[in-house]
């Protein structure tokens, strides 16, 4: 399979993951450990390596982990430190880009039924 717009989008929710995960450290956001981030970064690794193949499972599980963050973040209502701002940024952009994804990979799977091109497909 070649290079296309829905695996552009997976790209961009890694680089997002990435910079969410270097939020942890910064002050605002005591409730994660070393260990903690570890293991995150295993199952996010996981989720990233099967939105590639095009898995609904692993969208699901993906949009539940950014959108419960963003609800969970809601929720505690933080003081408003560097840290949590930018992992609420990030989990909100999270968001965006797997409905970026959803909707590329929708478009992608309907042309080839129909035997055209995608729009963005290169």
């Amino acid at each position: 399979m070649t290079p296309s717009l829905p695996r552009r989008f997976v790209v961009a929710y890694a680089i997002l993951l990435a910079l969410a995960d270097l939020t942890v450290p910064l002050p605002g956001n005591p409730y994660a450990s070393s260990g903690e981030l570890i293991a995150a970064v295993a199952v996010q690794a996981l989720v990233v390596w099967r939105l590639w193949h095009a898995s609904s499972l692993a969208w699901l599980l993906a949009m539940f982990f950014a959108a419960g963050g963003l609800l969970t973040l809601i929720l505690m209502q933080p003081r408003l430190e560097l840290g949590v701002v930018l992992w609420f940024l990030s989990l909100l952009a999270q968001v965006l880009v797997l409905w970026m994804y959803a909707l590329a990979l929708r478009s992608s799977l309907s042309a080839r039924e129909a035997g055209t091109p995608a729009k963005g497909a290169t």
